[in-house]
């Protein structure tokens, strides 16, 4: 299902239309990181639904490895932290 919205969304593409890349996934993941603590200002439905969001921006996207991050349990890489 995710693979076909992407294409959907690839398709309404206009040409030199610049996608998200892993930079703009990793900062947005550590700015979810840092207001952890202060609030709890999104709920994991929806990180869930954000996580969809970002897979449909760019489908190379790695929604469980971001998520993980995000909750402390690996390193921006996917690795230890």
């Amino acid at each position: 299902m995710f693979a076909a919205f992407c294409v959907l969304t690839a398709a309404k593409q206009t040409p030199g239309e610049q996608t998200v890349s892993k930079k703009h996934f990793i900062a947005l993941a550590e700015y979810l990181r840092d207001t952890r603590g202060y609030c709890e200002a999104f709920t994991p439905a929806q990180l869930e639904h954000l996580a969809n969001f970002c897979h449909a921006q760019n489908c190379a996207f790695k929604r469980e490895r971001w998520l993980d991050y995000i909750a402390g349990k690996c390193g921006k890489n996917g690795g230890s932290r």
